[in-house]
């Protein structure tokens, strides 16, 4: 007999739009919950005329209640075959390899069958085969693999001598083999597995050992290194006056021999964490092994899995061969206990190794963005002493602008303002530097405030440092060496921010693409922002090598809205760098409408359209167009409908959004608070979750916004991605069928603290249909 399937809307009570609980029939025919008619008709007692909520039709006097006793059979039928569908096959779920349309969760495996049922077909093949050898098993989507390839029979016996399981029929080519069953040499196994697993446990306990000591021999180091700052900034203040060059290069020396020790403590302190959780993966891994039932699964499983992974040598000290701070803190002791006596022979040393030059020279570089010129000056402002100190240089000399900055096609402009200091090779300069007299107390020279310059020693590089930024997990798509600019809307001019490989990448699972570029031989980004539709590439006016474009960057942290433009040393490689950008973009485009036509697929003629007129700043904005599900989600779409419309005196008119997480979606609907923290329902307060039917398959996904299960009001949020960890979380009841142009603009004016950049108001707001 063919099977009659029902919708829940056929038992739901147009009352409370639940399945029907204690059903009556009143007089005209209808059915409802006999709660809900009685408190609907209690309403009704002062004019003495009952009414039925649905067809109208009046009733005096008061109709009698009877139970609707086949009714309420078939609801509880109802209820029973609607938790039956928890049986069904999930992901990772083995199915029932004869259950038709929607598969059922197999519970058992037949080895002779080769066929995996479902309970109830479990019992029909148990019926039919009883008295039969079918050899059954735990569930399993592993069959093929436990059968033997050339005889279609279970493997059941193992070859020590070729290591591998074979079925009866194999024993003829394995007659003078090793051959046991696979129980046998499954307990012989396990007993290696044990002392395999014992080896991995030490191998963990020691290692933590390892890297506990490791980071306090890091802690120790970083001490040892900030006492010996301390005490060499103490000695040279006694000496700073004569031997500023040597002060400076002191300091530096330590800073770099920490920052060279600690990246390779940091390096090995990174392998070990990793080592040891590859080795707990391992343990665990062995550990779900030894519990197994299928002996099949363990012989084969065991010897990959029983290797252990590389290990990683912690015996090399990576302190060893760096200078003792101990013997540099002796060195600058001798050095003041014996500067009274050698002061001059000293100064002399010092004073041959610099030469002057009656020319006036001036070095010209970027810092914090702009062209500067190293100055001494007797009496710094304070922000030019915090530079000085932040530099590493003494407090005399301080960062100067020189002239604004500018964006030109010179590419030999000084790429950061460290390099610029680098960049002076041993130069002392000073107008009238023969002026001033050994025991001038002051260190000063005639004209103070001329540029000057230090660096009488070899130029030190900074080490290059690979730091983890994620990009580890993205492609790669473009990597070129350029300079990149922002617009300084205070000066109205273009501003340096850095040199260095500018790239475009891609995730592969979040199917995102951003640009990232990052100051050469600095852990600074220069830009760090999500490629999105919105984004206009443009040709610098003044530069063919150049392209400018607008987006909300993230380098600083907090989303900001920057105008920023990018020189190549080529225009090929203009072209090739908005060819890969533009390729994103249109690869996105395919991505959304893929992923938006599974919303699509739900749309009803029967289901309300609404709209938002969005202002961003109080300047329109544009009009994002929604279909609501009514048919799966009615009572969800119907509040969001009433607060659109207004119809019930309050509504979305006038609110904000008031949290955007960029590439993950847009968050409003606080229509009492406006920041996240309230909301109304047309129902008086929250409302349950009606249906986890709608997933979050991609963007432009309307679904409410709570605080757990069944705390729905007016919140709401629209998708910009898809977002599978929201399903059975959040209800889902709509989508954007037109305007999807105006949430990704929204998108684009969030933070990683969900703080919108500008406001975003609903002005207006409505049904079409």
């Amino acid at each position: 007999m063919a099977e009659v399937r029902f919708s829940q809307d056929e038992f739901t009570c147009p009352v409370c739009l639940d399945l029907l609980k204690d059903p009556v029939v009143i007089p005209c025919g209808h059915s409802y919950c006999k709660n809900c008619i009685t408190g609907f008709w209690d309403q009704e007692d002062q004019m003495r005329v009952y009414s039925c909520p649905q067809c109208r039709q009046t009733f005096s006097p008061r109709p009698a209640l009877a139970r609707n006793t086949i009714l309420a059979v078939v609801v509880e039928k109802f209820k029973k075959t609607r938790l039956s569908a928890d049986c069904y096959a999930g992901a990772g779920d083995v199915q029932c390899d004869v259950c038709t349309g929607r598969k059922h969760k197999a519970v058992k495996s037949c080895l002779m069958c080769l066929n995996s049922y479902c309970q109830n077909h479990l019992e029909q093949h148990e019926t039919f085969f009883r008295g039969k050898r079918h050899n059954l098993t735990d569930a399993t989507g592993r069959l093929q693999e436990m059968i033997c390839q050339k005889h279609d029979k279970i493997l059941e016996v193992f070859c020590r001598t070729d290591q591998k399981c074979i079925c009866v029929l194999c024993m003829d080519q394995h007659k003078s083999h090793d051959i046991v069953s696979a129980a046998a040499q499954r307990t012989e196994k396990q007993d290696q597995l044990k002392e395999t697993q014992k080896s991995f446990q030490q191998r963990i306990h020691q290692r933590e050992k390892d890297l506990q000591q490791l980071r306090e021999d890091v802690e120790s180091h970083k001490r040892s290194a900030q006492t010996a700052v301390e005490d060499s900034e103490r000695m040279f203040t006694e000496l700073i006056r004569s031997i500023v060059k040597s002060h400076s290069e002191l300091i530096r020396l330590i800073r770099d021999q920490e920052k060279q020790a600690v990246t390779q403590a940091e390096g090995r302190l990174e392998r070990l964490e990793q080592e040891i959780n590859d080795l707990r993966r391992r343990d665990a891994e062995l550990e779900q092994l030894s519990h197994t039932q299928d002996h099949i699964q363990f012989l084969q499983s065991f010897q990959s899995l029983s290797a252990p992974p590389e290990s990683t040598d912690v015996n090399d000290d990576p302190f060893s061969s760096l200078i003792s701070f101990d013997g540099l803190r002796e060195s600058v002791c001798q050095l003041r206990d014996k500067l009274e006596d050698f002061c001059k022979e000293e100064l002399k040393k010092v004073s041959d190794r610099v030469s002057c030059t009656s020319e006036h020279k001036s070095t010209q570089d970027v810092c914090d963005d702009e062209d500067v010129e190293i100055v001494f000056e007797l009496k710094p402002m304070r922000k030019h002493a915090e530079l000085a100190a932040r530099l590493m240089l003494p407090p005399t000399f301080f960062c100067y602008k020189n002239h604004p900055g500018y964006l030109s096609d010179d590419d030999n402009d000084d790429e950061d303002f460290e390099s610029a200091v680098r960049n002076i090779k041993g130069k002392l300069y000073a107008d009238g530097a023969d002026g001033a007299s050994d025991d001038d107390d002051d260190f000063s020279w005639s004209g103070a405030g001329a540029t000057v310059s230090g660096n009488t020693v070899k130029e030190i590089s900074l080490p290059e440092v690979e730091v983890r930024s994620g990009e580890e997990n993205e492609e790669i798509l473009f990597k070129e060496r350029a300079k990149l600019y922002r617009w300084d809307h205070e000066v109205n001019q273009w501003k340096e921010r850095g040199v260095g490989a500018i790239k475009i990448l891609f995730h592969p699972v979040k199917k995102s693409y951003r640009v990232l570029m990052r100051r050469e031989r600095k852990l600074k980004d220069c830009a760090n922002h999500i490629i999105s539709q919105s984004i206009e590439l443009k040709p610098m006016k003044t530069s063919a090598k150049a392209l400018v474009w607008t987006t909300t960057d993230y380098s600083e942290g907090d989303g900001k809205v920057e105008q920023l433009a990018v020189k190549f040393k080529t225009p090929e490689l203009v072209e090739s760098f908005k060819q890969t950008f533009t390729d994103c973009q249109s690869r996105m485009l395919q991505t959304d409408a893929a992923q938006m036509s599974a919303a699509e697929a739900l749309c009803r003629d029967s289901n309300p359209v609404v709209f938002f007129d969005i202002t961003i700043d109080n300047e329109d904005a544009g009009r994002i167009v929604m279909e609501l599900f009514a048919h799966i989600v009615p009572r969800t779409a119907e509040n969001f409908r009433a607060l659109c419309t207004g119809e019930m005196g309050f509504g979305y008119r006038r609110s904000i959004f008031h949290r955007i997480v960029p590439d993950f979606m847009c968050e409003g609907g606080d229509i009492t608070n406006q920041d996240g923290t309230g909301g109304k329902s047309i129902y008086g307060g929250k409302f349950e979750d009606e249906s986890f039917e709608v997933r979050h398959t991609g963007p432009g996904l309307l679904s409410m916004a709570n605080r757990g299960r069944d705390t729905n009001s007016s919140q709401f949020f629209i998708t910009l991605k898809k977002a599978e960890h929201l399903d059975f979380k959040h209800v889902a009841f709509g989508f954007v069928k037109d305007g999807m142009d105006v949430v990704r603009r929204i998108g684009e004016l969030g933070a990683k603290d969900g703080k919108p950049t500008k406001t975003i108001t609903i002005s207006d707001c409505g049904q079409i249909m």
